[in-house]
């Protein structure tokens, strides 16, 4: 079992241990829904149009994006903080070797990952990291796909 098959099955398994979103006071995202309201804190981020519920984001280099945060410029008509709806679909795409993405969900509510996430983008890169951090939680659903390629994942939900 791969590493990133393992990391999401045991998010799930806590997920659903807790009963669903509402056990976390969380509204679950609709269906299409993609991360909103973000604002590139370092690196250069460039974010596709929004299709049917399915986006590229572009990086140049490493990245931060705080989703949730005020003055965004990303998808500011999506609901903010780092969510992806069940029929939605995130792709992260980087044109310098092995770049990384470091998403911080600031909207005081837990992340819902319940669609794709995957670095085989627009440019064909598949070595992108990703990383989202949420102090509210992080919740991956059963149905979820989580696709780092050749980079590497982490979910931080540190309180701390």
């Amino acid at each position: 079992m791969s590493k990133n098959l393992k990391a999401a099955s045991l998010a799930a398994a806590i997920a659903l241990a807790m009963g669903s979103t509402t056990a976390w006071g969380a509204t679950a995202p609709t269906a299409t829904q993609l991360p909103g309201k973000g604002k590139v804190v370092a690196g250069t981020v460039s974010a596709g149009t929004i299709a049917a519920g399915e986006q590229t984001i572009n990086i140049t280099g490493n990245a931060v994006i705080n989703w949730g945060a005020s003055g965004a410029t990303i998808n500011t008509a999506q609901p903010g903080g780092f969510n992806v709806g069940s029929a939605a679909k995130l792709h992260f795409a980087g044109s310098d070797t092995n770049p990384a993405v470091l998403n911080i969900d600031s909207s005081g509510n837990p992340s819902q990952i319940m669609g794709a996430i995957d670095t085989t983008g627009a440019s064909g890169a598949t070595n992108t990291s990703i990383f989202v951090a949420n102090s509210n939680g992080i919740i991956v659903g059963k149905g979820a796909s989580i696709n780092a390629g050749s980079g590497k994942l982490g979910l931080i939900a540190n309180k701390g």
